[in-house]
């Protein structure tokens, strides 16, 4: 799930959510590096100033890389579309 508003700041901020439903320590520190690496090479996509909350579902446990960083990806183009 991604939540997003203008910033009040230049660039882009983000923040990430894994709550205890996600699994163990683990498995949520995983899904946060994961989450964090996809963000880092998809952020450029954003120009305009804008705050971008990112909250990872129990499915995310499951779920590959791979898969994380094309939601990230699809997640930082559907903002970018809107914020022009």
């Amino acid at each position: 799930m991604v939540f997003y508003r203008k910033g009040k700041q230049e660039g882009a901020r983000f923040g990430i959510t894994v709550s205890k439903k996600v699994g163990n320590a683990v498995t949520r520190n995983r899904v946060k590096r994961w989450l964090r690496e996809a963000i880092r090479h998809h952020h450029h996509v954003l120009s305009a100033p804008v705050d971008v909350v990112f909250i990872a579902s129990p499915r995310s446990a499951n779920s590959s890389s791979q898969a994380i960083e094309s939601d990230v990806s699809s997640a930082l183009r559907h903002i970018a579309a809107q914020e022009q």
